[in-house]
């Protein structure tokens, strides 16, 4: 398969857009945070020998929350962390996490968002997609609101296979910035239409667009591309014999692909229990954190520092 990456940016918030985020029970600012310790350890579970790689604004280094980040970058070789120096107003930042789809050093990048975790569905569908040299763009609807033209594409729901992307060649992460970047919200997934979708011979046969009626029942897909249905058939045709036990925990917490969530607490908990190596890794770093940190996830039991 090669090299694959995960790529997410986590940045203070200057504005939450509480009145376009219905879909968001968690909108405070610090939802960014209620997820990121399991990050790099299910997606190396999921994805054995994948990196990921998480662009912060400087300003997130003053939170005193960022201590969980120099320790997990302390104890996992595949997590990486880029500061940006970069002034924003509101959401210029989840732009950074694109940059690695026009460096083409990765065969596969996956752009997510940091205050969700993989579903089930969701690791099975890019899965297929790491599987398929028939697809280069893939993006996964999974909410009965990605129905708009504006979710064409999701910012933390799309994979890019960059070398295999003809109309790559030649562009560069600063020129797209320069033609896309805003401050508006959605301007992320606006950017991504916009450039990824704009040749239409090459998305017919090399975009895939991947819809999970879980929530509710989707449409075809919204561009004239392949498309993948997620159901009872694909799950059976395409099975995935490792990480079963964690995938069992997935599927009892997180709902829908893209959820914003707050895994504290029992999950967090529970999540700890798998028999993962990568999850001892996950409990060294939690173990040289302060107990504020080990507060902030509900970390009451010293048994899971030993």
């Amino acid at each position: 398969m090669g090299k694959t990456l995960f790529s997410y940016s986590l940045f203070e918030p200057k504005s939450l857009f509480s009145e376009k985020r219905s879909h968001d029970k968690h909108n405070t600012a610090l939802r960014y945070w209620y997820n990121l310790p399991l990050i790099p350890a299910i997606n190396n579970i999921l994805f054995p020998n994948s990196e990921t790689r998480l662009y912060v604004s400087k300003s997130i280094w003053e939170n005193p929350l960022s201590e969980v980040i120099s320790s997990l970058v302390e104890q996992f070789e595949s997590f990486k962390v880029v500061s940006r120096e970069d002034n924003y107003n509101t959401i210029e930042p989840t732009f950074w996490r694109f940059e690695p789809i026009f460096d083409k050093a990765y065969e596969t990048v996956f752009t997510r968002d940091i205050d969700s975790l993989p579903s089930k569905e969701e690791f099975l569908i890019s899965s297929y997609f790491l599987s398929n040299p028939n697809h280069s763009i893939q993006t996964i609807r999974s909410h009965p609101n990605h129905v708009f033209p504006i979710t064409i594409m999701l910012a933390g729901l799309s994979g890019f296979k960059p070398n295999k992307i003809s109309f790559l060649e030649g562009k560069s992460y600063k020129q797209f910035c320069e033609t896309y970047i805003s401050d508006e919200y959605g301007s992320d997934q606006k950017a991504l239409i916009n450039f990824f979708t704009m040749d239409k011979d090459y998305i017919r046969s090399q975009f895939l667009d991947c819809r999970i009626n879980k929530m509710a029942k989707l449409p075809k897909p919204l561009i004239d591309c392949k498309e993948l249905v997620y159901d009872k058939k694909f799950e059976k045709s395409f099975q995935i014999y490792h990480a079963t036990e964690l995938i069992k925990w997935l599927e009892k917490n997180i709902a829908w692909s893209g959820e914003p969530i707050d895994i504290r607490g029992l999950p967090m908990s529970d999540f700890l229990q798998l028999n993962y190596p990568e999850i001892k890794i996950l409990l060294s770093s939690l173990s040289l954190c302060s107990n504020k940190i080990r507060d902030f996830y509900f970390f009451k039991n010293e048994n899971l520092y030993s």
